[in-house]
């Protein structure tokens, strides 16, 4: 994924259908996989504006936020582009306030909102354990690279807002379902929705447009080819050019 093209509809949209239908696994990650399935939810979601995309963008800042609370802030960033900038679960509300705000036809799935339930649950019976502690930091010691990392002061006053952002979930959420900003569709429903009723039309102006780039790359094989061709040829007729100055000289001595 790290490898797409976000700038194209189609990708976009398949991005968030596959990160949906794998997330309703409900797979048991890693604090490193934790990290990338939120990074990758994050990312696709800046790219739609729609309830899909409004919806992944608040899951990818929930599981960052996780991660953040468990780990500190170095942990978030390391290897990924994201905000060198704590308050992941600040930004995952801010997200809920923009579409409480927002005028447009866009909602959040329900089960979003169990999510970070779940997840600030988790996190409120853990404060009390060790900074470094966390279920899964297996990783650890199965040999990954990845290593527990410092937690410093600010990341420490992050988490004694747990119970803020807790308090101001519920004050959101009750405000979500009182504008009518909340699906009761789940986010793999809402994703497999917009791809059956987006994707056709989306797929036809991307395959176009990949097909003028092949186009594109053929041409430019070619012209390497011809290159690599005339190279080859000036070279060999410069060497022939040498050994038959060679071959004079070696006549006239």
């Amino acid at each position: 994924m790290l490898q797409e093209a976000f700038d194209l509809p189609s990708t976009q949209i398949l991005s968030l259908y596959t990160l949906a239908s794998y997330l309703a696994t409900r797979p048991q990650l890693t604090v490193s996989q934790e990290r990338a399935l939120g990074a990758s939810l994050l990312i696709c979601g800046l790219k739609q504006d729609n309830s899909v995309g409004l919806t992944a963008r608040f899951l990818g800042n929930v599981l960052l936020g996780k991660v953040e609370m468990q780990k500190g802030i170095h942990a978030v960033f390391k290897g990924m582009p994201l905000f060198w900038e704590r308050g992941y679960l600040s930004r995952a509300l801010a997200v809920l306030e923009g579409v409480a705000a927002s005028p447009a036809d866009v909602k959040l799935s329900k089960d979003s909102f169990a999510f970070l339930e779940d997840v600030l649950q988790g996190l409120s019976s853990t404060s009390t354990d060790s900074p470094n502690s966390s279920d899964s930091s297996g990783e650890e010691s199965a040999g990954e690279e990845e290593r527990k990392e410092e937690v410093d002061e600010d990341d420490q006053a992050e988490r004694e807002k747990l119970s803020e952002y807790d308090s101001k979930f519920k004050v959101m959420v009750n405000e979500l379902e009182a504008r009518g900003k909340v699906d009761s569709s789940n986010f793999q429903n809402l994703a497999t929705d917009l791809t059956q009723r987006l994707l056709p039309s989306l797929e036809r102006p991307d395959l176009d447009q990949y097909e003028t780039l092949l186009g594109g790359w053929e041409v430019e094989r070619k012209q390497l080819i011809q290159r690599e061709q005339e190279t080859r040829r000036m070279a060999q007729e410069e060497k022939q050019a040498r050994l038959a100055a060679k071959a004079a000289l070696e006549q006239q001595a």
